[in-house]
């Protein structure tokens, strides 16, 4: 009788080492700053187009696109882990050659020299 409820959100907040709903991260864009962390922590990740780069709860993402087509960003091709990101290429889709290159293109377009790894 009369026994006070703790929030979960609380004790996680107590020895915190990641970001809740609505902080900054710093795999999602956020620049080092004091408070902030390097990731969000379970049951959230990165909010897609959001210029603040916080984490929001899964839930509240958008379904991640299951791969690449041109253009799109792979983490396969080199690009860092995102929730909006696939992890690799759709059938018919290539890593794109050359430095710097962490999308998706056309495997019709890439010529078999640039995909070798001596070309």
């Amino acid at each position: 009788v009369g026994e006070a409820t703790v929030d979960p959100v609380d004790i996680l907040k107590a020895d915190q080492t990641c970001a809740l709903e609505g902080e900054r991260a710093l795999d999602c864009g956020a620049r080092a700053a004091p408070g902030r962390y390097q990731s969000c922590c379970g049951g959230y990740g990165c909010e897609p187009g959001n210029v603040k780069v916080t984490c929001t709860a899964n839930e509240n993402l958008p379904a991640s696109p299951t791969c690449g087509t041109e253009g799109v960003k792979a983490t396969s091709c080199g690009a860092l882990p995102a929730a909006d990101r696939p992890e690799s290429c759709c059938s018919g889709f290539v890593c794109h050659p050359g430095p710097q290159k962490v999308f998706c293109t056309d495997a019709s377009l890439v010529t078999l020299a640039s995909t070798t790894p001596d070309g």
